[in-house]
């Protein structure tokens, strides 16, 4: 029994007790008539096998919440908005060969497979009624191969690790083609809603598995639709005979496929249970569940720990462990850089500041006094002894530098202005001859 011959059945049962339950319990003639009435209702209820039912029918499937793992690494995924661009083929192009380039852009994720994981990131590519390719390596084109002559479309999106397909509009691309000459069999009607399958497909290790879709063309809903509507959409989704209808833009994780190969048929369909008329609108496609199994992704739906399982969505994570060797090298050439050239120029400065300032200080007074030269020659010789023996190997002019440099205040600042004046007429008498 379905979820109509609930509410049939339930309204009925409120109208006897409301209108006329005293009635009826006196006049046994009607309860048999209500009786009746309702067998015949459970029987065209129950007959009607035509038109699925809102929600999800009686049956073994049944819809979970995700994984936990998956919950949280969508989280990390709510950062990027993929813009995907089909370079080539070109819209309306014709190609004169049966094999096909097909070469694809994106932006704004990271695109990729982590060695270790198997796991990142990635492209669905989908020609005509086809089963999904992923598509990791973006550098290089994908090859459609072995294709019949006539028009083809092909429709690329973007997916997450686990393959659910993102939902923002730049993350789609579609193109129509020809192979050799023009068909339009497989040409999209661009003022209608499109719906393009995307999971489940292929084989399956494990539970909850993944129903995913992306719907082209289709508008929003809205808060004033109502049943009469007749441009608003819905999915109609069939897994081995189990029916259901989605009305949400959104991933759905179901339980209860059996071992081996199951079906999944889905539709998209107006308000009134119409089929929407667009190629592709209407496609099944196989699935294989082999439970228990090993690969990352069935370990990924069992919330088994993965260690590094973000790193296949954040791209700060990913080459982590190629710079951690390269870290080493850098550390080295700051530490000889900084502290060499600190005590060098100290040392190196001094002694030309002495040297060029002193020249000028004797040209001005070279002929006051003549006769001082031995007096302070004697006193300052003392004083800085130890200094004079480092500066006479380089010039001989050294003896002229201490008695300018003395700092000390116990010498008289006019008389050190004196001595560097005597001392400076018998520099310049030897330079004369």
């Amino acid at each position: 029994m379905n979820l109509r011959v609930h509410f049939q059945v339930g309204y009925i049962f409120r109208y006897i007790a409301n209108g006329f339950g005293e009635t009826v319990m006196k006049r046994r003639g009607s309860i048999v008539l209500l009786l009746g009435l309702v067998m015949m209702v459970l029987v065209a209820c129950g007959g009607d096998q035509s038109s699925p039912s809102a929600g999800m029918a009686a049956g073994t499937l049944t819809e979970v919440s995700p994984p936990t793992a998956i919950q949280r690494l969508s989280r990390l995924l709510e950062r990027y908005e993929p813009r995907l661009e089909v370079l080539t083929p070109h819209p309306d192009q014709t190609v004169s060969a049966t094999t096909v380039p097909v070469q694809i852009a994106v932006q704004g994720i990271p695109i990729g497979r982590d060695l270790e994981l198997g796991l990142g990131s990635h492209v669905h590519v989908v020609l005509d009624r086809d089963d999904p390719r992923h598509v990791y390596d973006l550098a290089q084109p994908l090859l459609l191969e072995h294709l019949s002559p006539g028009t083809h479309t092909l429709r690329a999106f973007v997916v997450s690790p686990w393959q659910e397909s993102f939902k923002n509009e730049e993350s789609y691309a579609e193109v129509t083609f020809h192979v050799l000459t023009k068909t339009m069999e497989n040409t999209p009607n661009p003022q209608q809603p499109l719906l393009t399958y995307n999971e489940p497909v292929g084989t399956y290790g494990a539970e909850p598995i993944l129903l995913d879709f992306y719907l082209h063309n289709a508008p929003l809903h809205r808060a004033d639709l109502t049943p009469s509507s007749p441009t608003d959409w819905q999915v109609h989704v069939t897994v081995n005979g189990d029916r259901f209808v989605l009305d949400q833009w959104q991933p759905v994780y179901l339980k209860g496929f059996h071992p081996g190969e199951n079906w999944v048929k889905l539709e998209v369909r107006d308000r009134s249970g119409q089929l929407i008329p667009n190629v592709f609108n209407s496609t099944a496609h196989l699935v294989t569940y082999q439970p228990n199994g090993t690969d990352s992704l069935s370990r990924l739906i069992r919330d088994e720990a993965i260690a590094g399982i973000e790193k296949m969505i954040d791209p700060q994570l990913i080459p982590t462990a190629t710079p951690e060797p390269e870290l080493p090298t850098p550390a080295p050439s700051p530490e000889a850089s900084v502290p060499s050239p600190e005590p060098m120029p100290v040392p190196a400065s001094s002694p030309p500041t002495l040297s060029i300032e002193q020249p000028p200080q004797p040209e001005s007074p070279m002929a006051e006094p003549t006769s001082e030269v031995p007096a302070p020659s004697a006193e300052p010789q003392g004083d800085t002894a130890p200094a004079i023996p480092v500066k006479e190997k380089r010039k001989p002019r050294i003896p002229l530098k201490p008695r300018v440099s003395p700092t000390p205040t116990e010498s008289p600042t006019p008389e050190v202005i004196e001595i560097p004046a005597e001392l400076s007429a018998p520099t310049v008498a030897p330079e004369t001859p």
